[in-house]
């Protein structure tokens, strides 16, 4: 809604619009950037009845924008482009870790949220084990789990034999297996004009609780 010099509302539409990075609005899409797939003038919109005393003309233009998370369609000519990925299956691991108090920018632009970093493994390191060893450490949030399970793990059958051997094995495993996980990782690179992930930090725990039971049955004769 800025039509002066010193506006970048046309910004996107420098070299073409296909292909830009864009920082998206708050609650729009899944993700804080995505890549303009196409953009056009609109046939069917107009600006909405509070908006338009805002807007510098009597026509303002209304524009279309189809967006994409695949930054493959990045333009080429784009130069770097940093990637920043937190993932992890607890709300402490965003808040103990990416969120934390102790902020170290990397030297990134302001637009940038903040998020922690530290140019130190160890830092990292020991900002990971205060989340996971803490009282209100966080849980295991992804089971996997096999109950009644019957393996075999070898049989071998002679009783009849022409060779006068006479004899069987058979040996079955039957049980059930449980591992709960837990993790965090975030991991710092470029996609850009290569894909180059230069540090991951992070952790995976995993508990794991079998019983079981070995099962032989055979015959053999000397």
């Amino acid at each position: 809604m800025d039509d002066s010099p010193q506006s970048n509302c046309d910004a996107v539409h420098e070299d073409g619009a296909n292909g830009t990075i864009v920082k998206l609005p708050e609650g729009c899409g899944f993700a804080t950037y995505g890549v303009v797939k196409d953009m056009r003038l609109s046939t069917n919109l107009t600006v909405e009845q509070e908006l338009q005393k805002r807007a510098p003309s009597l026509n303002p233009l209304v524009y279309e924008m189809d967006i994409s998370y695949d930054y493959s369609l990045v333009k080429r000519d784009s130069g770097t482009v940093y990637v920043r990925i937190d993932y992890g299956d607890s709300l402490g691991y965003w808040n103990d870790i990416v969120r934390a108090d102790a902020i170290t920018k990397r030297g990134l632009d302001e637009s940038f949220d903040k998020r922690f970093w530290s140019p130190d493994a160890k830092t990292w390191a020991d900002e990971l084990n205060a989340t996971r060893y803490s009282d209100s450490r966080p849980a295991r949030s992804l089971v996997l789990e096999q109950s009644d399970f019957s393996q075999l793990l070898f049989s071998q059958d002679r009783s009849a034999s022409c060779r006068g051997k006479d004899g069987f094995m058979l040996i079955e495993l039957e049980g059930s297996v449980k591992s709960e996980i837990r993790f965090g990782v975030t991991m710092v690179g470029t996609i850009s004009p290569e894909i180059n992930f230069e540090e991951t930090y992070g952790f995976f725990d995993a508990d794991m609780t079998y019983s079981g039971t070995l099962m032989l049955n055979g015959k053999a004769s000397v």
